[in-house]
């Protein structure tokens, strides 16, 4: 006996098809009753099934003709192993388009209508992976069936939208707001440094930070005056140039320039900058340091 295996169909049904009769003496007169049968599996599932004859679920076939009394049927295999395939899902209309936040992994993206006629799920591959850039990138999506038995998973790609994290709008772990804060750190005196400084920075935004260094008369507006006229410096630290006696440093820091996954303007204000006043020993000492400095470099120059 033999039968061809097929893909899952709900049913346990399997046609059978037995070959020709074997130890048949001269031209006794005896054949199957029928050469093709109906049979069942022992289930309907995908998977290797068995379909074994002489049970009640698979009768014995029968024999006929006229001799056919003195002939036991005896099935060389009464077992059948059969290969039952899974089944590709059916109607399945995948989301195009998707969105989620930078930081965030794929598992909480928000995706856009689907539909299946087979019961199941879309997710995107890889849900505990993060991204690595803000911006939009093709993402593969995946159709999980309920039944994962019996039928076959299908994927497609959609369009992912990965926004930017709003450092402004930041909320820790028991949803309470976290507050990033610039901050000016210098004595504001002439020759000195400043330093600018952010209370709860996360530490990944702090690579994508671009400081900006303006020199301002009015505290009050500072963020008016703050233009390429002003501008005094980049970086997270500046030198005080005694120019700026009387005045006033604004940074600005910007978190939100070229690729950076983050979004967000933070500013600070110093005092008021002051003359350094020096005692007559700590003028003699920086003028002698001045000395030695110009000995220096012209011994320098001359080699």
């Amino acid at each position: 006996a033999s039968a061809y295996g097929r893909e899952y169909d709900q049913t346990a049904d399997v046609e059978v098809r037995f070959s020709a009769l074997t130890n048949v003496f001269g031209d006794d007169t005896v054949y199957l009753a029928q050469d093709v049968v109906n049979a069942v599996m022992d289930s309907a599932n995908a998977g290797t099934r068995t379909v074994t004859f002489g049970t009640s679920r698979n009768p014995m076939p029968t024999l006929d003709g006229a001799k056919a009394g003195n002939y036991t049927l005896v099935l060389t295999n009464p077992t059948l192993t059969i290969v039952i395939t899974k089944a590709d899902p059916v109607g399945v209309r995948f989301p195009t388009t998707a969105s989620m936040q930078f930081g965030n992994t794929y598992a909480t993206a928000i995706m856009g209508s689907g539909s299946s006629t087979t019961p199941g799920s879309f997710a995107l591959e890889n849900p505990n992976g993060t991204p690595e850039y803000a911006g939009t990138a093709q993402h593969t999506v995946i159709f999980t069936p309920t039944d994962s038995v019996n039928y076959k998973t299908a994927s497609s790609t959609l369009l992912l939208t990965i926004t930017k994290v709003d450092l402004s709008n930041l909320v820790d772990g028991n949803g309470n707001p976290v507050v990033i804060e610039a901050r000016i750190v210098s004595t504001l005196k002439s020759g000195d440094t400043a330093r600018c400084t952010l209370v709860n920075m996360p530490a990944e935004a702090i690579p994508y930070l671009v400081y900006n260094w303006y020199v301002v008369s009015d505290p009050a507006n500072a963020a008016t005056e703050a233009n390429i006229a002003n501008y005094a410096g980049s970086g997270a630290m500046i030198t005080i140039n005694s120019n700026y006696v009387g005045k006033y440093l604004y940074c600005e820091v910007n978190a939100g320039t070229g690729d950076s996954p983050f979004n967000g303007i933070f500013t600070a204000t110093s005092g008021q900058i002051q003359e350094e006043h020096l005692s007559f020993w700590q003028r003699l000492w920086k003028w002698i340091q001045s000395i030695i400095h110009a000995i220096s470099t012209l011994t320098s120059h001359v080699r």
